[in-house]
């Protein structure tokens, strides 16, 4: 069925363009995807929106907190089918705690401690002790205390158990070395004392660190990073839910 269709066209210079043929696609802006570290949801939002009026709120832009999964995330229009800012903010433990194996039980032979303090001597907050205990290791001399005793069950049989302690002879390993580094990065660095302890493996002295406060210090400055990163424009101007 033919259809006329009329139009009234006017142009300031006399002068009308016709062109035939399909039409352009229509323009979809493109989604803006970013993640970083977990402050970048903060600079972002300080960087690209001005304070609300009082009493006002941009409705459809959303901040989502999730402190099990260490994230926050913003969604500038929840609404939009297309051309959305969706920003993430992780919070990244520093894979340098990883290096020594703090905590994990994981041993070292001489060597492998000695190549790990030269590798990452930028870690410690004294540079003289680690050379010291570098040096230490090479003059070190253990002696060993063992312990048989008789333990008792409640029901009266008797088993012995048998303990060996490893000692460092002449004094030379110090109580502890200084590490003073980020827990987090992109966060304030902090001194963690690692303890140094020496066992044996067959004939082989091997080596452990530990630092007893360090989950409470990973879970203090977890706390104080969201603290941090959740700021006072995000709470006035935006819609923020706690996912867990």
């Amino acid at each position: 069925m033919d259809e006329n269709i009329k139009l009234n066209v006017t142009s300031e210079n006399g002068i009308v363009e016709i062109r035939t043929g399909e039409a352009l696609p229509l323009f979809n802006p493109m989604d803006f995807n970013v993640e970083g570290q977990l402050k970048c949801v903060a600079e972002y939002i300080a960087q690209n929106y001005a304070r609300a009026k009082q009493g006002s709120r941009f409705e459809n832009a959303v901040v989502l907190i999730d402190k099990k999964k260490n994230k926050i995330e913003f969604i500038d229009n929840v609404k939009a089918a297309y051309g959305q800012v969706n920003i993430i903010g992780i919070l990244i433990e520093n894979p340098d705690l990883k290096i020594f194996g703090i905590n994990k039980g994981i041993t070292f032979n001489k060597q492998e401690i000695q190549q790990r303090l030269r590798q990452n001597a930028i870690l410690f907050k004294d540079f003289d002790q680690v050379k010291k205990l570098i040096n230490a290791l090479d003059e070190l001399q253990l002696t060993t205390e063992e312990t048989i005793k008789d333990v008792q069950d409640k029901r009266g049989n008797v088993d012995q158990a048998f303990k060996r302690t490893v000692r460092d002879a002449k004094g030379l390993l110090p109580e502890y070395i200084e590490l003073h580094t980020h827990l987090y990065e992109g966060f304030e660095k902090v001194s963690l004392k690692l303890e140094i302890e020496v066992d044996l493996d067959g004939r082989m002295p091997v080596y452990s660190f530990y630092c007893l406060e360090l989950d409470l210090m990973l879970e203090q400055n977890k706390i104080k990073a969201f603290d941090e990163c959740v700021t006072e424009q995000m709470i006035n101007d935006f819609t923020v839910l706690t996912i867990s």
